[in-house]
Protein backbone atom coordinates (compact mmCIF):
# COMPACT_ATOMS: atom_id res chain seq x y z
CA UNK A 1 0.00 0.00 0.00
CA UNK A 2 1.38 3.28 -1.02
CA UNK A 3 0.90 6.64 1.38
CA UNK A 4 0.59 9.83 0.09
CA UNK A 5 -0.02 13.28 0.73
CA UNK A 6 -2.33 15.07 -1.48
CA UNK A 7 -2.11 19.15 -1.43
CA UNK A 8 -2.45 21.88 -3.68
CA UNK A 9 -5.77 23.59 -5.92
CA UNK A 10 -6.51 22.23 -9.11
CA UNK A 11 -9.48 23.53 -9.74
CA UNK A 12 -10.44 27.08 -11.21
CA UNK A 13 -14.12 28.21 -11.35
CA UNK A 14 -15.73 28.74 -15.00
CA UNK A 15 -12.24 27.66 -16.27
CA UNK A 16 -11.41 23.89 -17.95
CA UNK A 17 -9.47 21.94 -16.24
CA UNK A 18 -6.99 20.65 -17.47
CA UNK A 19 -5.85 16.58 -17.06
CA UNK A 20 -2.29 16.88 -17.00
CA UNK A 21 -0.64 17.19 -14.08
CA UNK A 22 -3.69 15.76 -11.70
CA UNK A 23 -3.40 12.81 -9.47
CA UNK A 24 -5.43 9.42 -9.93
CA UNK A 25 -6.70 7.27 -7.17
CA UNK A 26 -7.52 3.76 -7.21
CA UNK A 27 -9.16 1.73 -4.98
CA UNK A 28 -8.95 -2.47 -5.85
CA UNK A 29 -5.97 -5.24 -5.83
CA UNK A 30 -2.51 -4.63 -6.26
CA UNK A 31 -2.32 -6.21 -9.41
CA UNK A 32 -4.87 -4.27 -11.30
CA UNK A 33 -3.34 -1.05 -10.20
CA UNK A 34 -0.35 -2.36 -11.55
CA UNK A 35 -1.48 -2.82 -15.07
CA UNK A 36 -3.48 0.58 -14.84
CA UNK A 37 -0.38 2.51 -14.17
CA UNK A 38 1.33 0.49 -16.71
CA UNK A 39 -1.17 1.75 -19.56
CA UNK A 40 -0.31 5.40 -18.28
CA UNK A 41 3.03 5.12 -19.49
CA UNK A 42 2.20 3.59 -22.47
CA UNK A 43 2.20 4.94 -25.93
CA UNK A 44 -1.72 6.00 -25.69
CA UNK A 45 -1.93 7.33 -21.96
CA UNK A 46 0.48 9.96 -22.26
CA UNK A 47 -2.35 12.41 -20.78
CA UNK A 48 -1.72 10.28 -17.46
CA UNK A 49 1.70 9.70 -17.60
CA UNK A 50 2.52 12.73 -15.40
CA UNK A 51 0.08 12.10 -12.85
CA UNK A 52 0.51 10.29 -9.49
CA UNK A 53 -0.77 7.36 -9.29
CA UNK A 54 -2.73 6.90 -5.66
CA UNK A 55 -3.29 2.82 -4.73
CA UNK A 56 -5.35 1.50 -2.05
CA UNK A 57 -7.07 -1.23 -1.14
CA UNK A 58 -8.54 -0.04 2.01
CA UNK A 59 -11.72 2.07 1.59
CA UNK A 60 -11.21 4.19 4.69
CA UNK A 61 -7.80 4.70 3.86
CA UNK A 62 -9.26 5.63 -0.04
CA UNK A 63 -11.64 7.72 1.68
CA UNK A 64 -8.70 9.63 3.50
CA UNK A 65 -6.82 9.68 -0.13
CA UNK A 66 -10.11 11.76 -1.80
CA UNK A 67 -10.51 14.00 1.16
CA UNK A 68 -6.97 15.16 1.19
CA UNK A 69 -7.23 16.23 -2.36
CA UNK A 70 -9.39 18.65 -4.33
CA UNK A 71 -9.56 17.23 -8.10
CA UNK A 72 -8.54 13.84 -9.23
CA UNK A 73 -7.99 13.00 -13.06
CA UNK A 74 -9.28 9.90 -12.24
CA UNK A 75 -11.22 7.92 -9.87
CA UNK A 76 -11.16 4.72 -10.23
CA UNK A 77 -12.56 1.83 -8.31
CA UNK A 78 -11.91 -2.19 -9.44
CA UNK A 79 -14.72 -4.23 -7.90
CA UNK A 80 -14.94 -7.82 -7.60
CA UNK A 81 -17.70 -7.75 -5.02
CA UNK A 82 -19.17 -4.62 -3.01
CA UNK A 83 -17.52 -3.11 0.25
CA UNK A 84 -19.38 -2.29 3.27
CA UNK A 85 -19.30 2.04 2.61
CA UNK A 86 -18.69 2.05 -1.07
CA UNK A 87 -22.40 3.55 -1.44
CA UNK A 88 -21.34 6.48 0.99
CA UNK A 89 -17.99 6.38 -0.50
CA UNK A 90 -19.72 7.45 -4.13
CA UNK A 91 -22.37 9.57 -2.70
CA UNK A 92 -19.32 11.74 -1.11
CA UNK A 93 -17.35 12.30 -4.13
CA UNK A 94 -20.19 12.55 -6.18
CA UNK A 95 -21.27 15.48 -4.34
CA UNK A 96 -18.24 17.44 -3.25
CA UNK A 97 -17.34 17.20 -6.79
CA UNK A 98 -13.53 15.36 -6.61
CA UNK A 99 -13.67 13.89 -10.19
CA UNK A 100 -14.76 11.88 -12.88
CA UNK A 101 -15.65 7.82 -11.26
CA UNK A 102 -15.04 4.90 -13.36
CA UNK A 103 -15.78 1.03 -11.90
CA UNK A 104 -13.69 -2.02 -13.32
CA UNK A 105 -16.00 -4.79 -12.79
CA UNK A 106 -17.44 -7.59 -14.64
CA UNK A 107 -20.68 -8.12 -11.98
CA UNK A 108 -23.77 -6.35 -13.60
CA UNK A 109 -24.70 -5.96 -10.29
CA UNK A 110 -22.55 -4.17 -9.02
CA UNK A 111 -22.29 -2.01 -12.37
CA UNK A 112 -26.30 -1.42 -11.78
CA UNK A 113 -25.55 -0.63 -8.23
CA UNK A 114 -23.29 2.23 -9.10
CA UNK A 115 -25.35 3.92 -11.91
CA UNK A 116 -27.38 4.07 -9.13
CA UNK A 117 -24.98 6.80 -7.90
CA UNK A 118 -24.66 8.56 -11.47
CA UNK A 119 -21.67 6.60 -11.92
CA UNK A 120 -21.95 6.19 -16.34
CA UNK A 121 -18.12 5.41 -17.27
CA UNK A 122 -17.48 1.64 -16.83
CA UNK A 123 -14.38 -1.13 -18.11
CA UNK A 124 -14.53 -4.87 -18.08
CA UNK A 125 -12.40 -6.21 -15.45
CA UNK A 126 -11.32 -9.73 -17.52
CA UNK A 127 -10.19 -8.21 -20.92
CA UNK A 128 -9.00 -4.49 -19.86
CA UNK A 129 -6.84 -3.36 -23.25
CA UNK A 130 -4.77 -0.78 -22.51
CA UNK A 131 -6.07 1.81 -25.70
CA UNK A 132 -9.80 1.02 -24.78
CA UNK A 133 -9.57 2.13 -21.09
CA UNK A 134 -6.87 4.93 -22.03
CA UNK A 135 -9.77 6.51 -23.84
CA UNK A 136 -12.49 5.41 -21.58
CA UNK A 137 -10.92 7.25 -18.77
CA UNK A 138 -9.74 10.33 -21.24
CA UNK A 139 -13.83 10.40 -21.93
CA UNK A 140 -14.81 10.38 -18.32
CA UNK A 141 -12.66 12.93 -17.74
CA UNK A 142 -14.39 15.09 -20.28
CA UNK A 143 -17.68 14.55 -19.79
CA UNK A 144 -16.89 15.41 -16.13
CA UNK A 145 -15.44 18.60 -17.16
CA UNK A 146 -18.59 19.34 -19.40
CA UNK A 147 -20.83 18.26 -16.67
CA UNK A 148 -18.94 20.86 -13.93
CA UNK A 149 -19.08 24.06 -16.50
CA UNK A 150 -22.57 23.61 -17.07
CA UNK A 151 -23.92 23.46 -13.57
CA UNK A 152 -21.50 26.31 -12.95
CA UNK A 153 -23.04 28.21 -16.03
CA UNK A 154 -26.57 27.04 -14.53
CA UNK A 155 -25.65 28.61 -11.10
CA UNK A 156 -24.69 31.97 -12.57
CA UNK A 157 -27.79 32.04 -14.64
CA UNK A 158 -29.98 31.24 -11.77
CA UNK A 159 -28.25 33.88 -9.55
CA UNK A 160 -28.57 36.61 -12.17
CA UNK A 161 -32.10 35.60 -12.43
CA UNK A 162 -32.97 35.88 -9.09
CA UNK A 163 -31.00 39.04 -8.87
CA UNK A 164 -32.90 40.60 -11.24
CA UNK A 165 -35.99 39.35 -9.94
CA UNK A 166 -34.87 40.74 -6.47
CA UNK A 167 -34.53 44.31 -8.01
CA UNK A 168 -37.64 44.10 -10.67
CA UNK A 169 -39.66 43.50 -7.92
CA UNK A 170 -38.76 47.17 -5.92
CA UNK A 171 -39.91 48.68 -9.01
CA UNK A 172 -42.88 46.65 -10.55
CA UNK A 173 -45.72 44.69 -9.05
CA UNK A 174 -45.71 42.39 -12.42
CA UNK A 175 -43.13 41.02 -14.64
CA UNK A 176 -44.39 40.08 -17.86
CA UNK A 177 -42.91 38.77 -21.93
CA UNK A 178 -45.28 37.82 -24.56
CA UNK A 179 -45.14 36.76 -27.91
CA UNK A 180 -45.84 38.86 -31.24
CA UNK A 181 -49.76 37.49 -30.74
CA UNK A 182 -49.66 38.60 -27.13
CA UNK A 183 -49.50 34.87 -25.73
CA UNK A 184 -47.97 35.30 -22.36
CA UNK A 185 -44.24 33.50 -22.32
CA UNK A 186 -43.11 34.30 -18.87
CA UNK A 187 -45.23 36.14 -15.84
CA UNK A 188 -44.37 36.71 -12.03
CA UNK A 189 -46.48 38.64 -10.41
CA UNK A 190 -47.31 40.08 -6.55
CA UNK A 191 -50.45 41.35 -7.04
CA UNK A 192 -53.62 38.97 -7.33
CA UNK A 193 -55.02 40.47 -10.24
CA UNK A 194 -52.31 39.25 -12.48
CA UNK A 195 -51.78 36.39 -10.59
CA UNK A 196 -53.38 33.77 -12.80
CA UNK A 197 -51.39 35.51 -15.77
CA UNK A 198 -49.68 31.65 -17.03
CA UNK A 199 -48.01 30.85 -19.75
CA UNK A 200 -50.11 30.74 -22.70
CA UNK A 201 -52.94 32.68 -22.11
CA UNK A 202 -53.28 36.04 -23.75
CA UNK A 203 -52.21 39.61 -21.75
CA UNK A 204 -55.19 40.83 -23.20
CA UNK A 205 -57.76 38.49 -21.55
CA UNK A 206 -56.63 40.01 -18.18
CA UNK A 207 -58.20 43.78 -19.09
CA UNK A 208 -61.13 45.22 -18.96
CA UNK A 209 -63.08 44.19 -22.67
CA UNK A 210 -62.81 47.92 -23.43
CA UNK A 211 -59.28 48.08 -23.54
CA UNK A 212 -58.14 44.96 -24.97
CA UNK A 213 -58.90 46.44 -28.45
CA UNK A 214 -57.05 49.62 -27.36
CA UNK A 215 -53.48 47.16 -26.21
CA UNK A 216 -53.90 45.08 -29.20
CA UNK A 217 -53.81 48.16 -31.60
CA UNK A 218 -51.02 49.95 -29.61
CA UNK A 219 -48.85 46.85 -29.66
CA UNK A 220 -49.86 46.26 -33.16
CA UNK A 221 -48.11 49.53 -33.56
CA UNK A 222 -45.23 48.44 -31.59
CA UNK A 223 -45.23 45.35 -33.69
CA UNK A 224 -44.73 47.51 -37.13
CA UNK A 225 -42.41 49.60 -35.53
CA UNK A 226 -40.40 48.02 -32.58
CA UNK A 227 -39.47 50.60 -29.79
CA UNK A 228 -38.88 50.72 -26.13
CA UNK A 229 -42.31 52.23 -24.90
CA UNK A 230 -42.93 53.73 -20.72
CA UNK A 231 -46.04 54.06 -18.70
CA UNK A 232 -49.09 52.61 -21.31
CA UNK A 233 -51.81 52.76 -18.90
CA UNK A 234 -54.74 49.87 -18.69
CA UNK A 235 -57.46 49.26 -16.69
CA UNK A 236 -58.10 45.90 -15.42
CA UNK A 237 -60.51 44.83 -12.96
CA UNK A 238 -59.26 42.53 -9.56
CA UNK A 239 -61.20 39.51 -8.26
CA UNK A 240 -63.70 41.85 -6.15
CA UNK A 241 -64.78 44.08 -9.07
CA UNK A 242 -62.46 46.66 -8.20
CA UNK A 243 -60.80 48.55 -10.97
CA UNK A 244 -57.15 48.69 -11.22
CA UNK A 245 -54.77 50.79 -13.68
CA UNK A 246 -51.79 49.20 -14.63
CA UNK A 247 -48.81 51.18 -15.98
CA UNK A 248 -46.64 49.20 -18.85
CA UNK A 249 -43.53 49.55 -20.00
CA UNK A 250 -41.60 47.26 -22.24
CA UNK A 251 -38.52 46.45 -24.76
CA UNK A 252 -39.22 44.91 -27.99
CA UNK A 253 -37.19 40.84 -28.07
CA UNK A 254 -35.33 39.87 -31.60
CA UNK A 255 -34.18 36.66 -32.26
CA UNK A 256 -30.82 35.74 -33.61
CA UNK A 257 -31.98 36.94 -37.12
CA UNK A 258 -33.08 40.51 -35.68
CA UNK A 259 -36.84 39.74 -36.58
CA UNK A 260 -38.96 40.80 -33.84
CA UNK A 261 -40.52 37.72 -31.52
CA UNK A 262 -42.64 39.83 -28.87
CA UNK A 263 -41.89 42.19 -26.32
CA UNK A 264 -40.94 41.65 -22.28
CA UNK A 265 -41.59 44.33 -19.65
CA UNK A 266 -42.76 45.71 -16.03
CA UNK A 267 -45.66 46.59 -15.11
CA UNK A 268 -47.11 48.73 -12.01
CA UNK A 269 -50.33 49.00 -10.16
CA UNK A 270 -50.84 52.89 -10.26
CA UNK A 271 -54.41 52.58 -9.27
CA UNK A 272 -53.94 54.28 -5.67
CA UNK A 273 -52.19 57.04 -7.31
CA UNK A 274 -54.80 57.82 -10.50
CA UNK A 275 -57.20 57.40 -7.20
CA UNK A 276 -55.40 60.34 -5.78
CA UNK A 277 -55.40 62.47 -9.20
CA UNK A 278 -59.30 61.90 -9.26
CA UNK A 279 -60.10 62.91 -5.99
CA UNK A 280 -57.88 66.27 -6.20
CA UNK A 281 -59.44 66.88 -9.23
CA UNK A 282 -63.11 66.90 -8.02
CA UNK A 283 -62.30 68.76 -4.45
CA UNK A 284 -60.43 71.35 -6.73
CA UNK A 285 -63.51 71.90 -9.35
CA UNK A 286 -66.40 71.11 -6.81
CA UNK A 287 -67.94 73.11 -4.07
CA UNK A 288 -68.11 71.11 -0.65
CA UNK A 289 -70.73 73.30 0.52
CA UNK A 290 -73.29 72.87 -2.17
CA UNK A 291 -71.72 69.66 -3.97
CA UNK A 292 -71.91 71.93 -7.37
CA UNK A 293 -69.18 72.36 -9.86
Amino acid sequence: MENHNISGRNIIDGVHMQLNGLPVLFYGPEWLADRVRGFFHSSGGSEFASSEFYHTDDLTEFQSYANDGDTFAAIIFALESMPAGLEGALSHLTKEHKGPITVISDNDGIMMECRAHKVSSFLPMADLKPAFAINALQSAWDIYNLTLNNQRLQDVYQQAEQRFKDVANQFADWLWEVDKSLNIIFSASRRRTAQDAQPGTRLTSFFLPDERTRLEDDFALLAKDPRPFQDKEYWSQDPHEAKVCWSLSGVPVFNKAGELTGFRGVAKDVSKNKASIDQLYHLANNDSLTGLY
